[in-house]
């Protein structure tokens, strides 16, 4: 059993998979696995994960129809034996001291953190560092998710750069949809860890606006799974009795309506439908929201915002 368990889900990156695998096998801390999730690629990605795997003992390989990066890392938590797990994308790739500086802080917490390099994605040019400048080195479950909802969270919606105890996915697995499967299962392993540590150093490299990437394809209907996964937060901490959550939750709930409402005119105005419901759902959570007390500041900004894209058609 290894100590740390590197998922990497692979799907069509044959550009930049030796770039990501062999920063993995660099790394100076050694007591690791490397799981390579072949999602069903159609390019020789399959190929050079099996050559990996065949000159690497520590290197495992494993197949799956095309699935999505959602199911392809619920399968590497699957087979995962280590007692941590970290999640590294294959159009990524991490400096050599990664692991030895997040396993350094792991013994007293349940996710290490760590910032990173944003690279263009030619991965030539490091246009910046992000390194949750605004969050406090040592935070708790509860208030990393209070920061999450109110946006001072740089990388809470992202699973890399960060080292989670392998417990805290016990019984916790991404949704299997096409977008936004971060933002539906991280809040949750935040409210489960006790303790996270922020390590203000950039460690991780990030490619930026990759050609062919999900996040960066054009926008269809699908792109509305937020506004589900935003209500399904607001539920989660309904059920957890927190107040304050559960009120930034609903916050969060209508900002994301009012911009998908924005995004769907802007690039589907046929789609006529769609932003007559989300208009009327728009109107039935925002005046709900009225009726809570406190907030004012985000009630005139959410005011101002419902208002705005109601007179606009």
């Amino acid at each position: 059993m290894s100590r740390i368990s590197v998922i990497v889900p692979v799907y069509n990156t044959e550009l930049y998979l030796k770039n990501c695998v062999d920063s993995i096998l660099r790394q100076t801390f050694k007591d690791f696995e490397l799981i390579l999730i072949d999602d069903g690629a159609s390019d020789n990605s399959a190929s050079l994960c099996k050559e990996y795997a065949d000159a690497d003992t520590r290197v495992k390989y494993f197949y799956q129809e095309n699935s999505g990066a959602s199911v392809a890392r619920n399968h590497g938590i699957d087979v995962a034996t280590g007692d941590f797990i970290t999640f590294i994308d294959s159009d990524d790739w991490i400096d050599e001291d990664y692991l030895e500086l997040l396993l350094a802080e792991s013994e007293r917490y349940d996710i290490v953190q760590i910032g990173n390099h944003v690279f263009t994605a030619d991965g030539q040019t490091n246009r910046g560092d992000q390194v949750n400048s605004d969050l406090e080195e040592k935070i708790n479950g509860k208030d990393l998710c209070i920061r999450l909802l109110e946006g001072k969270y740089q990388s809470g919606g992202v699973p890399w750069g960060k080292l989670y105890r392998k417990e805290l996915w016990e019984d916790i697995r991404f949704p299997a949809i096409q977008r936004f499967e971060d933002v539906a299962v991280l809040y949750k392993i935040y409210w489960k860890a006790s303790e996270i540590h922020n390590v203000k150093t950039a460690k991780y490299c990030y490619r930026s606006q990759r050609p062919g990437s999900i996040m960066h394809s054009k926008f269809t209907l699908s792109w509305l799974e937020i506004v589900d996964v935003e209500n399904d937060r607001v539920s989660f901490f309904k059920m957890q009795n927190e107040k304050q959550l559960y009120t930034l939750a609903r916050y969060n709930l209508v900002n994301q309506i009012i911009n998908m409402i924005i995004t769907i005119k802007r690039n589907m105005p046929q789609e006529k439908k769609e932003i007559r419901d989300l208009k009327r759902r728009l109107i039935r959570e925002s005046t709900s929201l009225l009726f809570c007390r406190g907030y004012m500041k985000k009630k005139v900004k959410m005011l101002l915002k419902v208002v705005s894209v109601m007179i606009k058609g």
